[in-house]
């Protein structure tokens, strides 16, 4: 084999290879090659550690009248609003949320529970724990609980912020609370 580069021919066997080649190059053919399966291999090792991170979320403001949804970006970073149900029955409400999640692929349910004293009457949290079975029975998804003490109050802030009449201040609510959620675990999520 004829060397494309001036450089003496020699055999590529002092490369990171996999396996060592018994085929003569020459050092310029070897060298790119060398560097081209380290940029694959880093690329391998970035593409296994974004797919390790990256999650895509659905969070869930659950009210006697509405439901806010919202979602995060594929990289499971910026949560955003994406609708307001209007509850119908329990049953048609988590059959729209688990078509939401399987069109949007999503991977984990975040769903707001209130922890204060102010938010914990007995009739929403019958109504919540209705609604969190039948949930769990339609969807095999994790469900994790998150405390939406707050979310509406921080929801107005930010439509009155932006100067909007809104009626989607239930998915905005949920989009507070997903972004709390995704901002308090992005810890877990930064490289060594």
């Amino acid at each position: 084999m004829e060397a494309s580069c001036p450089s003496q021919t020699r055999s590529i066997t002092n490369f990171p290879l996999r396996e060592k080649s018994r085929y003569s190059y020459s050092p310029c053919v070897a060298k790119s090659y060398s560097l081209a399966h380290m940029a694959h291999q880093d690329h391998n090792k970035s593409t296994r550690f974004c797919k390790k991170l990256a999650m895509k979320f659905i969070a869930i403001d659950h009210g006697a009248k509405y439901i806010g949804i919202a979602i995060s970006d594929p990289t499971g970073i910026v949560a955003r609003p994406l609708h307001t149900i209007l509850h119908k029955s329990i049953k048609e409400d988590v059959e729209v949320i688990a078509n939401i999640a399987v069109k949007q692929g999503i991977e984990k349910i975040i769903l707001g529970i209130p922890t204060d004293a102010k938010g914990s009457n007995a009739q929403a949290l019958k109504r919540k724990r209705r609604f969190i079975y039948a949930l769990k029975s339609i969807t095999d998804l994790p469900l994790l609980f998150w405390d939406e003490s707050g979310s509406t109050i921080r929801a107005q802030q930010i439509t009155k912020s932006n100067n909007k009449k809104t009626n989607n201040i239930h998915s905005i609510a949920a989009a507070v609370i997903l972004q709390d959620y995704l901002d308090t675990h992005a810890q877990e999520h930064k490289p060594t």
